[in-house]
C-alpha cells in the first residue's frame, strides 16, 4: 500500500472559499463523503465550526454527510435546529452546487441522549418536552424533512447502504444483523456508523464499545466503519484502522482532546489528567491548544481504490496526507493508517541539543532549581506522514545508562502539517539527577506509532 503525498492544490470552492482537493485522478468517484463526528453544538461559535464543515463538503461536491455522534451537545431541539439551520443555508433543499441532492446522515450519541443536567423539581418534566432523547425521529423529521431511522437502520446515499446504529444500540448489533442484511447486498461496499469506537480497531479500542460491531464487521472486508466519541485528533494515523475491514475515526467537529491513553502519563506539557496518578510531577505548564480545530474528512470511492482527504476546517489546512486503500481487501501488514511503513521523523542534520540551568516553578507551585533541554523541532517540512507526535528525552551516564525520562508532545501534533518554528523544550527538576552525575541528554522524536527516529545528544 501507499500514501499519496500530494498537497490539496485543487481550485479554492469559489462560494466558500474552501479550497477543494483537486480533480480525481481516476474521474469521477462512484460515491463521495463527508465524514465527522462530535460537532457539540450548543452555541454560535459551534454552529459556525459545523457550518464550516458543510462548506467544505459543498466545495469538494460530495454526495453525503455522515456524522457519527454527539451532534447537539446537551442533546436539546434547540441545539439540533442550529444544526439543520446550518445544512440548509449551505444545502438549500438538501441540495450541492450542481443541484443535486445531497445526503445528511445522522448517528445519535451520548450527548444528543443527555436528557438533561436539570435536577431541580418540576424543571425535569419541562426538559422532557425539548429534549432529543424524547422523540428522537420525530425531532429530526421535522428539522431535516428526512427520516433519522430506528434504533438501526439502514439509509442510502446514492444507492450506497449506510447501517445506522444509535447510541446504546451498538452493543446490540448482533440482534439486528440478520434482517439488515437482507436490506442490501452485503458482498458490495456499505458504511456502518455508530458512537464509540469498534473496539480492537482506531486508536487500539480507545472510548470503545462492547466488541459486537468489529466481530460481525470483520466477514466483510468491504465494509467501511465510521465511528468517533473520543475525540482524538484525525493528525493521528491511528486514526485509520485497516484490516479485516475499514475503521474510521472521525476527529471533532469542535473541540479535539489532548492524548491521553499511555500507561506513563503525565507528559512533561500536557495537563494532569483526572484519575490518573501521575508517576512523577511535571516540571512544565500545558502549552497545547485545541482552539481553532474543526476536523471533516472526504472520501471518495473509486472502483478500485478508498481515497481519504483529511481537512482541518479551522486552520483550512490538511490535516495529513491522503489515505489510499485498496478496495474491498483486507491488510495482513500494518493495521493503523494507509502505509505499512508510516515513516519515522528525524531531526536536521544539524541538530544539536542545548542546556541551560535557572530557578522555576514545579506545577505544585513549588520553587526549584531546573534544568531546561532545548532541541529543534523534527516535523516534516511538507504534509507528509511520519509526523512527530512527541519527544523521548532522557538523561543519560557516561556509559549509556538511564537516570531520569520524560516525554514532550509536539505542540502541534493535533494541528495541520504546518512546519513548527522555534525549539522544543523539555524541563526536569536539577533534584532528579544525582549529585556529583553530569548527565548527557538524549532526544529522539517518536511518531504517531511511538516509533523512534535517530537520537541526538548534548556534548
Amino acid at each position: 500500500m501507499q500514501v499519496s503525498r500530494r498537497m490539496f492544490l485543487g481550485a479554492m470552492g469559489a462560494a466558500a472559499g474552501f479550497r477543494a482537493f483537486g480533480a480525481p485522478r481516476k474521474g469521477k468517484p462512484e460515491l463521495k463523503l463527508a465524514l465527522l463526528s462530535d460537532p457539540h453544538v450548543q452555541d454560535a461559535a459551534t454552529q459556525a465550526k459545523i457550518r464550516k464543515i458543510f462548506e467544505y463538503a459543498r466545495a469538494n461536491g460530495v454526495d453525503g454527510v455522515l456524522i457519527a455522534g454527539d451532534i447537539a451537545n446537551d442533546g436539546r431541539d434547540d441545539q439540533l435546529k442550529m444544526v439543520a439551520d446550518a445544512w440548509f443555508e449551505v444545502f438549500p433543499n438538501s441540495k450541492g452546487a450542481d443541484g443535486e441532492r445531497v445526503e445528511i446522515i445522522g448517528c445519535y450519541g451520548n450527548r444528543d441522549f443527555r436528557q438533561s443536567s436539570v435536577t431541580k423539581p418540576g424543571q425535569r418534566e419541562r426538559e422532557a418536552a425539548v429534549s432529543i432523547f424524547t422523540h428522537p425521529n420525530a425531532i429530526w423529521q421535522e428539522l431535516f424533512h428526512d427520516p433519522i431511522g430506528d434504533d438501526v437502520c439502514v439509509r442510502y446515499v446514492k444507492g450506497y447502504p449506510v447501517v445506522v446504529a444509535h447510541w446504546r444500540f451498538q452493543n446490540k448489533l448482533n440482534e439486528f444483523w440478520p434482517d439488515l442484511k437482507k436490506k442490501f447486498d452485503p458482498m458490495k461496499p456499505f458504511f456502518y456508523v455508530q458512537h464509540p469506537h469498534l473496539s480492537g480497531t482506531v486508536f487500539n479500542g480507545f472510548k470503545a464499545d462492547a466488541g459486537v460491531s468489529r466481530k460481525i464487521l470483520s466477514a466483510y472486508p468491504n465494509a467501511i466503519a465510521l465511528s468517533g466519541h473520543s475525540h482524538r485528533s484525525i493528525t493521528d494515523e491511528r486514526a485509520l484502522w485497516h484490516d479485516s475491514f475499514v475503521s474510521i475515526a472521525g476527529g471533532s467537529g469542535a473541540v479535539v482532546s489532548t492524548y491521553g491513553d499511555r500507561p506513563y502519563e503525565n507528559h512533561g506539557n500536557l495537563g494532569l489528567k483526572k484519575g490518573v496518578p501521575p508517576p512523577r510531577v511535571p516540571h512544565m505548564a500545558p502549552v497545547l491548544s485545541t482552539h481553532g480545530l474543526s476536523q471533516v474528512m472526504i472520501l471518495s470511492l473509486y472502483p478500485d481504490t478508498i481515497e481519504i482527504v483529511r481537512h482541518d476546517c479551522g486552520f483550512n489546512e490538511p490535516a495529513g496526507p491522503d489515505w489510499i486503500l485498496p478496495r474491498g481487501k483486507g491488510n495482513a501488514g500494518q493495521p493503523f493508517g494507509a502505509v505499512e511503513n508510516p515513516g519515522v521523523p528525524q531531526f536536521p542534520a544539524d541538530a544539536k541539543v542545548s542546556v541551560a540551568e535557572r530557578m522555576g516553578q514545579n506545577r505544585d507551585g513549588g520553587s526549584e532549581a531546573q534544568f531546561v533541554i532545548s532541541f529543534p523541532p523534527a516535523q516534516p517540512s511538507a504534509c507528509a506522514s511520519g509526523r512527530v507526535m512527541e519527544y523521548e528525552v532522557s538523561a543519560q551516564t557516561a556509559d549509556g545508562s538511564e537516570i531520569v525520562k520524560e516525554y514532550v508532545l509536539a505542540t502541534n501534533y493535533l494541528h495541520p502539517c504546518k512546519e513548527v518554528k522555534g525549539p522544543v523544550e523539555c524541563v526536569f527538576g536539577k533534584d532528579s539527577i544525582p549529585q556529583g552525575v553530569k548527565p548527557v541528554w538524549c532526544v529522539k522524536p517518536c511518531n504517531f506509532l511511538h516509533q523512534p527516529g535517530r537520537s541526538i545528544r548534548s556534548a
